[in-house]
């Protein structure tokens, strides 16, 4: 079983710390030595890491970065007596980072995931002969062979044979769907029955399982930026 990270535990310590807090309020001790010590000790812990990455920035003369802006407003509510305010703004900061980075490695395992699903290579007509080619150097026009077990390399237009293909990690549909002359075949779908020969319609990089790693690529590079930015010079 995975550890938790250590950010987790300082997010639940400092959560129970908080209740603690807020209970001890609510019941009319608010006033009690021991309100304060739960305030500080859960301020400290949930804050350490950011007050010294806005301690990094302010050497790195990065006056207007989040981690700076984050620590000023904690601080400020802390020092003017708003200390549960101040250690939820710090509190809701590093969840919502932690959730950032869940999401960037969820992205990475989709990218993966669609990764698997088209060939690096395609059995493509050339000379007379079908010679097995890297698919990006597969240009559009040119005559592929899928055969049963194999994946659609690119999207392509049947021009001989019949089969079925397995679209469910495309679009999620279970059921196979029967294909033949003159029917499109977008790639990374997965030849089940018989052998298929097709022309490409499209590029590797415009190809169906293509575009949308593309835009996972995208969202990945602009939640790592997001997530990296505090140690960016």
């Amino acid at each position: 079983m995975k550890r938790p990270s250590l950010d987790t535990v300082r997010i639940l310590l400092t959560a129970l710390l908080f209740l603690a807090a807020v209970t001890l309020r609510l019941l009319g001790f608010g006033e009690h030595l021991a309100v304060l010590l739960l305030e500080i000790s859960a301020f400290l812990l949930i804050g350490c890491r950011t007050f010294l990455e806005a301690a990094v920035g302010l050497w790195r003369r990065r006056f207007l970065d989040e981690v700076f802006l984050m620590t000023v407003a904690s601080l400020g509510a802390f020092l003017i007596g708003e200390r549960l305010e101040g250690v939820a703004v710090l509190l809701l900061y590093l969840i919502g980072e932690k959730l950032e980075h869940l999401a960037v490695r969820r992205s990475r395992r989709s990218i993966a995931a669609l990764a698997r699903l088209c060939p690096d290579t395609a059995r493509v007509l050339r000379d007379g002969e079908w010679a097995e080619e890297d698919a990006e150097d597969v240009e559009v026009g040119e005559v592929l062979r899928i055969l049963p077990g194999e994946r659609v390399p690119l999207d392509c237009l049947v021009t001989e044979g019949e089969s079925s293909l397995d679209l469910s990690p495309l679009t999620g549909e279970s059921v196979p769907a029967a294909v033949g002359v003159g029917e499109e075949c977008p790639s990374g779908a997965l030849n089940l029955s018989a052998p298929l020969t097709a022309t490409v319609t499209k590029t590797a990089e415009c190809s169906t399982a293509e575009s949308p790693r593309n835009v996972h690529m995208s969202a990945l590079f602009s939640i790592s930026m997001r997530c990296s930015a505090v140690w960016i010079w």
